[in-house]
């Protein structure tokens, strides 16, 4: 799943941030995705362990995207790490909601406005606007 969500998040930091965390939703819409990260992972390895694991692939990736936005000025001046935890802590219980949905790929689509939302509340104002 890393890897998809890799492959997608190419482009200007911006575009990389979204378009990564729209693959992510995206992946939690395929049965066979769902099924093992959303519901067995958490219940074989533990809570705890389970957050690690995402920490460490989900979290990363969105960490390093951050960094890039916050290197070029374009983030509000925020707590990077704090700032991947939550949109990371909004994807999973997203990923979650859409895998109860009678509709995943409508609830996919009811997911992203919000979440949009969420992501772009991190731009900073560009100079003289």
């Amino acid at each position: 799943m890393a890897a998809a969500i890799e492959e997608a998040a190419r482009g200007e930091p911006w575009e990389r941030l979204e378009r990564g965390c729209r693959a992510f939703l995206a992946a939690s819409v395929d049965p066979r995705v769902r099924r093992v990260l959303v519901v067995d992972a958490p219940a074989v390895l533990g809570w705890e362990t389970w957050r690690e694991h995402d920490a460490a692939q989900s979290g990363r990736l969105l960490e390093e995207v951050l960094d890039t936005l916050a290197d070029s000025g374009e983030l509000r001046p925020v707590s990077r790490a704090a700032a991947a935890a939550l949109l990371n802590g909004a994807m999973n219980e997203a990923a979650l909601w859409i895998a109860a949905a009678g509709d995943p790929d409508a609830a996919l689509e009811e997911a992203w406005t919000p979440l949009v939302l969420l992501l772009r509340s991190l731009r900073r104002e560009p100079v003289g606007s």
